[in-house]
């Protein structure tokens, strides 16, 4: 099994159907490669349902805390991420397919909306960037996330930009 990147969100709004039916179908067919998507529009995903190949991971990322200049408010991100929890819900059910997400950032707890009946088969951990800065998750969250995925077994990818959480 090989994987393959892309650094686009596919799923976004701007991109035409036909052009992400072609891409989904196109890696149906190369049943040797494991391809990951990435995703802040989860709800897209479930327009495309029947077109997800087996050997696509669907992943989707924790809400920005700012989103086209405004920022958002904890409200608006714990709906997100509530419904993006059940996209993937969705999506394992009807497919079968992995599911992931990416907690970048993770600038509040995501526990306070997350519980052991998430879909989640891994994660990613990891600071927010902007260029080549860093913002660095609260120890305590990362930790209260840990718990979680530590509970339900689901394995933790820490990315490389974690810097002073376990001292």
């Amino acid at each position: 099994l090989r994987f393959c990147d892309s650094m686009s969100d596919m799923f976004a709004h701007n991109v035409p159907a036909e052009q992400l039916r072609t891409m989904l179908a196109a890696m149906g067919t190369a049943p040797q490669h494991a391809y990951q998507s990435l995703t802040k529009a989860a709800p897209q995903i479930l327009k495309y349902l029947r077109d997800l190949p087996a050997n696509l991971w669907v992943g989707v990322s924790s809400p920005p805390d700012w989103f086209m200049g405004n920022r958002l408010s904890l409200q608006q991100q714990k709906a997100m991420i509530s419904r993006s929890l059940e996209v993937l819900a969705e999506v394992k059910r009807e497919t079968g397919n992995i599911v992931w997400m990416s907690a970048e950032p993770l600038s509040w707890d995501i526990t306070e909306v997350m519980d052991e009946r998430h879909p989640l088969d891994w994660i990613v951990i990891g600071a927010a960037s902007s260029g080549s800065r860093y913002f660095q998750p609260d120890p305590k969250h990362v930790r209260n996330l840990l718990s979680l995925m530590d509970a339900t077994a689901v394995p933790v990818f820490f990315k490389g930009n974690l810097e002073g959480l376990f001292e």
